[in-house]
């Protein structure tokens, strides 16, 4: 299963792309959220890859963006229009033509305006409900008689700053920015070197 708890009760069609159905699910964290997969047999048809290797591609990705649902292999929408990139170039005018059309119907897809208005209600619930679980987060750990030491280092956080920080960045994964279990203490210099590669603006 998904590192991000989905929730096969709300899968829902939401299109064809190339014959192939593209599915919506939503995500069973405190962020609501929805993500857009397909069936991981049906890349190769929608896309002209080759069947091997869709599946190496496959082994080689994460259980958040290749996963099973209700007993069937899924793959992000994301993650196929990725894989698909190199064929747009393809020296094979037929599968460049199949990967262009692949991805430019994928994205009319992912821009019908309710996923823009489910995308931007959940992104504007992400800042107060990751404050809100950072809050949360720093009382359990109190209770718990762990509040005064670095998750990281083990020092203690009486004589520097301590911040909460997401172990998977928001901007990454806006879904879990609620969730405490995507949380550690950090001192406050642990955390400022943890950010620091993280591109600006």
């Amino acid at each position: 299963m998904s590192d991000t708890p989905l929730l096969p009760d709300t899968l829902l069609p939401v299109g064809e792309v190339a014959d192939v159905t593209v599915v919506e699910v939503g995500t069973d964290t405190n962020v609501t959220n929805t993500r857009h997969y397909m069936l991981l047999k049906d890349v190769p048809v929608a896309t002209g890859l080759d069947p091997a290797d869709v599946a190496q591609k496959a082994s080689e990705t994460s259980s958040d963006k290749v996963t099973t649902i209700n007993g069937k292999r899924y793959v992000r929408l994301s993650t196929a229009r990725r894989w698909n990139l190199p064929n747009m170039q393809s020296a094979n005018a037929e599968l460049q033509a199949q990967a262009q059309k692949f991805h430019q119907d994928t994205q009319l897809l992912l821009s019908r305006p309710e996923s823009i208005q489910r995308r931007s209600i959940a992104a504007s619930t992400v800042e107060s409900k990751s404050n809100i679980a950072k809050q949360e987060y720093r009382r359990k750990l109190d209770q718990e008689g762990k509040g005064d030491k670095c998750e990281r280092s083990g020092v203690s956080t009486a004589n520097e700053k301590a911040e909460v920080h997401h172990k998977k960045r928001v901007a990454d994964r806006p879904e879990l920015a609620a969730e405490t279990s995507n949380m550690e203490l950090l001192l406050r210099p642990v955390h400022k070197e943890e950010h620091r590669g993280d591109k600006k603006g």
